[in-house]
């Protein structure tokens, strides 16, 4: 590092600097602000109001280190380890997709709507946990199952659940198997079905930035290409067995097949 980044408002400047040929400028401020956030427990305000602070050497190599990442597209939540995702800090890795805000919002419109009943609820495709985790923070009254295909993204999950102090039941399941999936729960048992499924196809890939293609995983991104709607198709069967006669359904969709998507759930019976 720059010897004489020893400061907090040296260290900034040395971050753009240094992140400014590899990232937009906006985008760049809001990685630095993570990496306050993540290495210094700085909030914004505390950057500008700690400007003249001496930063530790320790904590200069953290940044150092972080910065070389960065150059190689490396996400910063995978460089700091987690990510914050509707009020709950959950650790993330390459095992699993890192939460996005999107599927925040599919999180609040199911917490908006549940109120304090006691539902249960099961998360198709889990991954890190952060659905399945943050329903159970906020619905305390709910039941909440998860699953997953991947046996490392629900040991990660376990560990979210864990380090949250939250009693979710995460298990390894492969939707596609229906035998497998018609066994995780009795028939019109569910309140509610929630899934963030893979549905970009693989030809759309060229259209999504680096550091997604290098460094999460592909299952949880991609679908085939002959098959777009697969995940939901196979989802809308298990839940027109599974789901109480007024449970419902949320899915996060590709916006390209949401029509598409209306369809396969009329033809379900919903």
């Amino acid at each position: 590092m720059n010897a004489k980044a020893t400061n907090t408002a040296q260290l900034v400047e040395f971050l753009r600097t240094e992140l400014s040929p590899y990232y937009p400028e906006k985008e760049g401020n809001a990685i630095i602000f993570r990496l306050f956030e993540g290495i210094l427990s700085y909030e914004q305000t505390d950057i500008v109001l700690n400007a003249e602070s001496t930063v530790s050497k320790a904590d200069q190599e953290k940044f150092e280190n972080a910065v070389q990442l960065l150059k190689k597209k490396t996400p910063v939540q995978y460089i700091l380890g987690y990510t914050d995702f509707y009020n709950v800090r959950i650790n993330v890795d390459k095992r699993a997709l890192i939460p996005r805000p999107e599927t925040e919002e599919l999180v609040d419109w199911i917490v908006k709507e549940s109120g304090d009943q006691a539902l249960r609820i099961l998360d198709v495709g889990t991954g890190s946990g952060c659905i399945a985790i943050a329903l159970k923070k906020h619905l305390q009254n709910a039941q909440v199952m998860g699953v997953d295909v991947s046996d490392d993204c629900i040991d990660l999950a376990k560990e979210n659940a864990e380090a949250n102090q939250v009693d979710v039941n995460f298990r390894v399941q492969d939707i596609v198997d229906r035998d497998g999936s018609a066994k995780l729960v009795q028939p019109e048992t569910l309140d509610i079905i929630v899934s963030n499924p893979p549905y970009i196809q693989y030809k759309d890939r060229y259209q999504m930035d680096e550091n997604i293609l290098s460094y999460e995983p592909a299952k949880a991104l991609f679908v085939d290409d002959e098959n777009p709607l697969l995940f939901y198709k196979l989802i809308s069967l298990l839940g027109s067995v599974a789901l109480k006669k007024d449970g419902q359904l949320y899915f996060e969709i590709n916006e390209k097949y949401g029509d598409e998507v209306v369809d396969v759930l009329k033809k379900a019976g919903y």
